[in-house]
């Protein structure tokens, strides 16, 4: 299904012409059939066909030109895709890169956490020791 305005009218254009083409081809049958026109409405008939053939080669022209925009336009816009997924791909390697730094941080947070905790289980183990001797040592 199209998608933009111009491709639409541009498929328009086309049926359009398709029609104008099978028009003319049946009135060139019914010319060619020998039906009693005259030279001269022969001759008119051929010349607004002519005209039309003209006109509807002129719209050919234009709906090309049409497709060659939307072709360029087409194309700048996957190469600005393309850029842009790569840039991406440079910032998720970024962000990776980041996140095993911070799991790297939180890591060594976690030990220092740990080794924190252990001074004070250990800080509070001498403590009661020594207030254990001190108690003894008052007893005495």
């Amino acid at each position: 299904m199209p998608q933009s305005f111009e491709e639409q009218d541009m498929y328009r254009s086309v049926a359009y012409l398709e029609q104008e083409v099978a028009r003319q081809q049946e009135n060139m049958r019914r010319l060619g059939m020998g039906n009693g026109a005259s030279a001269r409405t022969v001759g008119e008939e051929m010349r607004s066909m002519s005209e039309h053939i003209d006109s509807v080669d002129a719209e050919l022209r234009h709906m090309s030109e049409l497709l060659a925009a939307f072709q360029a336009e087409l194309d700048a816009n996957a190469r600005e895709i393309a850029e842009l997924r790569a840039e991406k791909v440079e910032r998720m390697k970024e962000v990776n890169a980041l996140q095993a730094k911070l799991d790297d941080f939180e890591q060594y947070m976690q030990e220092q956490d740990d080794e924190i905790q252990r001074l004070c289980d250990e800080l509070k183990a001498k403590k009661r020791a020594m207030e254990e001797q001190a108690a003894e040592f008052a007893a005495k």
